[in-house]
């Protein structure tokens, strides 16, 4: 304690605040922030999905009634669209398993 009564100022924090929570843990360090994140991240992949389908079946439909195709390019499109928002959503899945599967396993220290 100081003669104020106070507790020490840490070196380096001119007004005595830290960037460390009272437990001594970063704010990202928080239990539940790596949920909220991978929930936030597979929403983004649902709404990129859909996103990517609804692009290619535009893109296929106005090419479509450009150059007289009905409906060969939508469908051709589309089927690009869904295969490469599937393509990313799974592998993403598949690395966010693997990202949370090390984190588990270090916080745990198995090895």
């Amino acid at each position: 304690m100081t003669a104020a009564g106070r507790p020490p100022v840490p070196e380096g924090h001119p007004d005595g605040t830290t960037p460390d929570g009272p437990d001594g843990k970063k704010p990202s360090d928080a239990g539940g922030s790596g949920v909220f994140k991978s929930l936030g991240l597979l929403l983004g992949l649902g709404i990129e999905l859909a996103t990517s389908v609804a692009v290619t079946f535009f893109l296929g439909w106005w090419l479509d009634g450009k150059w007289g195709t009905a409906p060969w390019m939508m469908l051709v499109l589309t089927t690009f669209g869904a295969a490469g928002g599937m393509y990313h959503f799974i592998r993403t899945v598949n690395n966010v398993n693997k990202q949370e599967s090390k984190e588990k396993i270090s916080k745990e220290g198995i090895k």
